[in-house]
């Protein structure tokens, strides 16, 4: 947990990694002002995202920080439960803190820095695999029931983090349902109980916030944000130059586990349901994985953090396999935490060889210029952040304009998503002649021509610049009206 947390200080102060995590902070933000989700601001996360956001905001203050601390909790609570994994399968000590070391390593790129949802599904989902892996060594059906039920719930409440959660869950438990199948130790009929004693479990969850939702006559909206929008999702279509880019991107982030993952397959004798059964588990949890990735057939790098924990564990077994034929007993520990610590400073050094070390633990110069711009403002004052950081709506500590915030929903290329008509809702914001607004001179190309021009039009006719900022590549300006 230490090492998870002093790895990734170094971005506890960067405004923004990611403008999903500082969406996630605003819906937070919404939650703790009393609002259910959905009804003041708009996303397609699952309730239980926006309801953990608030709960860490609450904590913590409404910021980047304390959300930041929390992704490191997360990467060290996934790197313990991996470690139990491995000590479960019969990997040493020692090997098994490899796994561990992988993970928290290995999860400092993608994106995982910020608390995206795949970093918060991580314990959720690897604590879900480890029941199923104890429950293996037993024979009695009553632990299988036990575990298949915990699993269940686990994943279940995984889905209401990040819909996709469910393909593994389901894949999880008919895999641990079937070996014990396999290995005649429950009968047929138990064994369908126990199917649908899981299912029960995965949707308990969903269907419990969906009466809420339908309690408080918010189900349409509920509907749309959770599920309506799929199709019209998995119907936008990328280039394939763009998706293969960005594979090959993933690809060259993952290879070290990869070839770890590839050596211990080449080792992996014909299955055995007894001496190989959580081998099969621990395949069947990172193809299933893998399939969540790809559904979204938009492949953003935190997508593809789910494959982190199943890759490690394999890995982390094929070191252990390897240190033990290699190494004599008294230096396998060493040489298993050494071949552990060797793959994992492939990306760790490459990560803070990156990192901006002259301002890491300083205000970063997004979060200067938004203070200097939330002095102008006097109570009451709106400001739109019209195709720049969203980030901008908390570091203002300013209300939210219109419930679209994020600009590819009401302005760019993804404005099919939007519950509001994207025209009228940008004609309506504009007419209230916000006190400020604040675009991104770098990112026109990402918006649509009509709603470029419309504001564009509006700043040179009724307000003035009076402050620009570079960050991230970007160029941010403010414009205060006149």
């Amino acid at each position: 947990m230490l090492a998870a947390l002093l790895l990734r200080s170094p971005t506890w102060m960067a405004s923004v990694i990611d403008a999903d995590e500082s969406l996630f902070i605003l819906a937070g933000r919404e939650v703790l002002a009393g609002n259910l989700p959905y009804t003041t601001m708009f996303d397609i996360k699952p309730p239980g995202l926006w309801l953990i956001y608030a709960a860490i905001l609450g904590l913590g203050g409404v910021d980047s920080l304390p959300v930041r601390i929390a992704a490191g909790v997360c990467a060290g609570l996934t790197a313990i439960l991996i470690s139990a994994i491995l000590r479960s399968a019969g990997a040493a000590r020692a090997g098994a803190a490899g796994g561990g070391i992988l993970y928290i390593a290995f999860s400092t790129g993608l994106g995982g820095t910020a608390l995206h949802t795949e970093i918060l599904l991580a314990p959720l989902a690897t604590a879900g695999v480890l029941c199923c892996a104890r429950s293996l060594h037993s024979t009695r059906a009553a632990a299988l029931a036990r575990a298949i039920a915990i699993t269940g719930l686990l994943f279940g409440l995984g889905a209401l983090i990040k819909q996709t959660a469910a393909l593994p869950a389901a894949a999880i438990i008919v895999v641990t349902c079937g070996l014990r199948w396999l290995r005649g130790e429950v009968p047929p009929h138990i064994l369908l109980a126990v199917l649908f004693l899981g299912a029960g479990a995965v949707l308990l969850p969903t269907a419990a916030a969906a009466g809420v939702f339908w309690l408080a006559d918010a189900f349409a909206a509920y509907w749309h944000a959770n599920f309506g929008f799929m199709p019209l999702y998995a119907a936008d279509s990328r280039p394939l130059g763009l998706l293969v880019r960005q594979m090959l991107r993933i690809v060259e982030y993952l290879w070290p586990l990869m070839a770890l993952g590839a050596l211990r397959l080449l080792t992996f004798r014909p299955p055995s349901v007894r001496r190989d059964a959580t081998a099969v588990l621990l395949w069947a949890w990172l193809l299933a994985e893998t399939g969540a990735a790809l559904a979204a057939r938009q492949y953003y790098g935190h997508h593809f953090l789910v494959l982190l924990p199943p890759l490690c564990v394999i890995g982390a077994q094929w070191l252990d396999m390897a240190v033990r034929e290699a190494v004599i007993a008294s230096r396998r520990a060493a040489a298993a935490l050494g071949c552990a610590v060797f793959v994992a400073g492939i990306p760790a050094v490459t990560y803070l060889y990156l990192q901006p070390w002259s301002r890491a633990y300083r205000p970063d110069a997004l979060r200067l210029a938004a203070e200097a711009a939330a002095a102008r403002l006097a109570p009451g004052d709106h400001v739109y952040v019209a195709n720049a950081e969203p980030a901008l709506y908390y570091l203002m500590r300013s209300p939210l304009p219109t419930m679209v915030v994020f600009p590819a929903h009401l302005i760019g290329n993804q404005s099919y998503l939007s519950p509001l008509d994207p025209e009228r809702e940008l004609a309506r914001i504009l007419a209230t002649r916000p006190r400020m607004v604040v675009i991104d001179q770098t990112t026109w190309s990402g918006v649509r021509p009509e709603p470029a021009a419309r504001i564009l039009s509006l700043l040179g006719s009724e307000y003035q610049e009076f402050q620009s900022v570079e960050y991230q590549g970007q160029t941010l300006k403010f414009f205060i009206r006149r």
